[in-house]
């Protein structure tokens, strides 16, 4: 699964993907990188930068796919 079908799927989290937010943690949608890891289980994983352009964190999410939600970690 690619970053462009999770963005399309993706149902209980509309505002993750938008410009906006994107553009605050200055991020495109080619810096994520997706793996799998369970059998119906995606890690979303990309960096935050600042303007500059240093490393500032780490955006980690996960997405089942059965239910196209990102799971909600505790």
């Amino acid at each position: 699964m690619t970053i462009y079908e999770i963005k399309g799927r993706v149902t209980n989290a509309p505002y993750f993907f938008t410009r906006s937010s994107m553009k605050f943690f200055n991020q495109t949608l080619k810096d994520f990188k997706v793996s799998k890891i369970g059998d119906n289980l995606y890690k979303l994983t990309a960096p935050m930068r600042d303007f500059e352009g240093r490393n500032m964190g780490v955006t980690v999410r996960i997405f089942n796919a059965i239910t196209n939600e990102f799971v909600n970690e505790a």
